[in-house]
């Protein structure tokens, strides 16, 4: 039986939206995008119990993605620089450690420095076989390290 009540939609976090990257992208070249961020998602309505999310997501200059759920755990995956500014991400990772796994496809605008505004998609699916899929919005703000 699959009980995804508890999913907080934060699966599914940096959850940035729904476009997959462009035949021409390659992973890197992320330029403003490299850095620690914090993402609030808002899935819009959907079947899977998804609700409002923080995750916190870690991008390296090479387009690597670490995404930190504080009720699912990590997921891994990259980012594509897809424009001047829009970038496309995708990260997959397992639910509390069981077969229920979660995609996230993505893609978000840089709108200063340190925002992000953009889309998600978030897929779960139980050995191969996806059996929810919900949308919905990301806003991001760049978490900076200060001096103490």
């Amino acid at each position: 039986m699959r009980n995804t009540s508890f999913l907080p939609a934060a699966l599914l976090a940096l959850s940035l939206a729904t476009i997959a990257a462009p035949a021409e992208a390659a992973p890197g070249n992320v330029g403003a995008l490299n850095g620690v961020w914090e993402v609030q998602g808002t899935p819009d309505a959907n079947n899977c119990n998804a609700v409002p999310f923080t995750n916190l997501v870690a991008i390296t200059r090479d387009g690597t993605i670490t995404n930190v759920d504080p009720d699912v755990g990590t997921g891994v995956g990259e980012a594509y620089r897809s424009g001047r500014r829009t970038f496309t991400v995708g990260f997959f990772g397992f639910i509390n450690s069981s077969v229920i796994r979660y995609e996230i496809q993505a893609t978000a605008k840089l709108i200063n420095y340190g925002e992000l505004r953009g889309r998600f998609r978030t897929t779960l699916s139980d050995t191969g076989t996806p059996f929810c899929t919900f949308e919905g919005t990301i806003r991001a703000t760049r978490l900076i390290a200060m001096p103490y």
